[in-house]
């Protein structure tokens, strides 16, 4: 049993998980029991009233038919006050390419800060702060698409989301092209062509396309170590070509270097003129 500053007695409510998140809920409930372990309950006093509480044994309150907290004896009593909320805050320099976020935040043990930027592309992590406080990070735009996007802070405490905030916003241009790729051949072998290719600064992955005299039109995205693609039965009387371009995580496409391969017309033999006798 508790009883209040001003003398009301509150009975808790025994609950069992998961509790109610709703505001309006708990207002109306006030104060919530819950049971951690056989031996101790977790009492909790939603807007508690300014002054001293106290907790008093009740008398018969295991003999009521509501789900109450069970009488038992207090064997000992232990506060914990919520903490106050937590804040943040953060300005952001830079142009360009590189960025850099100037934060500060509650500090506080087990308080952790996430910064997170959304934009045209997505959402993706750019940061974790290696403590609440003060600190700087600097961060790249990375491969996503260019236009607005703004900065979230994601504070948490003991692994608890307590806050999300937007704290910045900027204008990131667009992600750099890869470089043209060159050095693109074709060869024959193995009854097919084999397709290589240079390596491509700023490329991520290839898209190789190729067409073939006889009717065949191919597409391939290849990984960023690949230089090379081999294509199977290709007869020597057709031609063939390739297109290899560079390619962004984000799907962006640097110049393409090019290559085709003739075909090749076995030569007629020569006929002899029928002697004449």
């Amino acid at each position: 049993m508790l009883v209040a500053p001003d003398g009301e007695r509150i009975t808790p409510l025994l609950l069992q998980p998961p509790l109610p998140t709703d505001p309006l809920i708990l207002k109306v409930l006030r104060v919530l029991a819950l049971p951690v372990s056989p031996t101790r309950i977790t009492i909790g006093i939603v807007e508690p009233k300014a002054g001293t509480w106290r907790i008093e044994e009740a008398a018969g309150a295991a003999r009521r038919s509501a789900p109450r907290a069970r009488a038992a004896a207090i064997a000992g009593v232990q506060l914990a006050t919520g903490l106050e909320p937590p804040t943040v805050s953060a300005r952001l320099r830079g142009a360009g390419r590189t960025r850099t976020l100037a934060f500060r935040a509650t500090r506080r043990d087990g308080l952790t800060v996430t910064f997170l930027e959304r934009g045209r592309g997505g959402t993706r992590t750019i940061g974790r702060a290696r403590r609440a406080g003060e600190g700087t990070l600097s961060f790249s735009t990375g491969s996503l698409p260019g236009g607005r996007r703004t900065v979230i802070a994601l504070l948490a405490q003991d692994g608890v989301p307590r806050l999300r905030r937007t704290v910045a916003s900027y204008v990131a241009p667009p992600p750099p092209r890869p470089a043209r790729v060159r050095g693109v051949r074709i060869g024959r072998a193995g009854g097919g062509i084999v397709v290589r290719w240079r390596r491509a600064a700023g490329a991520e992955a290839y898209l190789v396309r190729v067409t073939t005299g006889d009717g065949r039109r191919l597409a391939r995205i290849l990984g960023p170590r690949t230089r090379s693609l081999r294509v199977g039965r290709v007869a020597k009387r057709y031609r063939a070509a390739a297109v290899v371009a560079g390619r962004t995580r984000a799907g962006r496409l640097g110049p393409a270097g090019r290559a085709a391969i003739a075909a090749q017309v076995p030569a007629r033999r020569a006929t002899r003129a029928p002697r004449r006798r």
